[in-house]
């Protein structure tokens, strides 16, 4: 991102701690590398955000064209806000709307692409399943702060304190 569209670091937000505060105008990060390219996850994210439109998104990757194992569905890695707000989603199939609008939240969230299984966890509860999901690898670019299109009106609104992504469930 240029100078002009960086986020802000605000410190002790959260229990005296820093977090990154992205104004949902024009804020993002982006890495000219991919983020992964194993085909499982596990994230943890803690962020606050403010409902937005149907795409805001804390982050997200585009991926690899390959064809998913023989009856699942390929998904994004990503993570972020759908249908108006009105639900938090990972990995685009796992979802729930069990989450307090402008409120501080723990996130976690597993893909299984051997088992095909996902989970997601809102601050410590599983609030949703999903089966025969496949987590192609990633490509660039990888985009903190909105959608890897950077399409006006998908860019979050609200702050990061962590996020931890790792490449094994």
């Amino acid at each position: 991102a240029t100078s002009a569209n960086q986020p802000q670091l605000v410190n002790k937000a959260l229990n005296t701690l820093p977090v990154i505060r992205f104004d949902g105008a024009n804020d993002y990060l982006s890495a000219s590398t991919a983020i992964s390219t194993a085909t499982n996850a596990t994230l943890f994210v803690v962020c606050k955000g403010y409902k937005g439109n149907a795409n805001t998104k804390v982050f997200d990757a585009n991926l690899a064209t390959v064809t998913p194992p023989s009856g699942r569905t390929s998904v994004y890695r990503r993570f972020g806000w759908e249908n108006s707000g009105t639900s938090v989603a990972v990995f685009d199939n796992l979802r729930s709307t069990n989450y307090t609008n402008n409120q501080y939240m723990a996130v976690s969230a597993t893909l299984d692409s051997v088992s095909g299984d996902g989970k997601l966890y809102i601050n410590g509860n599983n609030v949703a399943n999903v089966a025969n999901q496949y987590l192609p690898p990633s490509i660039t670019p990888f985009v903190v702060g909105g959608r890897q299109n950077l399409l006006s009106g998908n860019l979050y609104n609200g702050d990061i304190a962590e996020i931890l992504y790792y490449d094994s469930v």
